[in-house]
């Protein structure tokens, strides 16, 4: 289902999939947690540059705890 005003899907739309980007950084934390109570069936993605701090491997731990989904926050190396 979309809006009247867009062709923009709605957020309960189970038709299409919500994928939010994590960098480890505060932004990203934010809009992940203002979303997690909006969209349920969202979707985390890390990608792994292979360049990270072990502290941002401590932090993606903590934030998969914090939103009850550890088997969404996916780590793909690009190498």
């Amino acid at each position: 289902m979309t809006s009247k005003k867009s062709n923009i899907p709605s957020y309960d739309d189970k038709s299409c999939r919500h994928i939010l980007s994590l960098s480890g950084g505060k932004d990203s934390t934010a809009l992940a947690l203002y979303m997690r109570d909006r969209v349920p069936q969202m979707e985390y993605v890390f990608c792994d540059t292979g360049e990270e701090l072990a502290e941002t491997y401590d932090y993606l731990c903590r934030f998969s705890l914090q939103c009850g989904k550890p088997q969404d926050v996916v780590v793909r190396s690009l190498s």
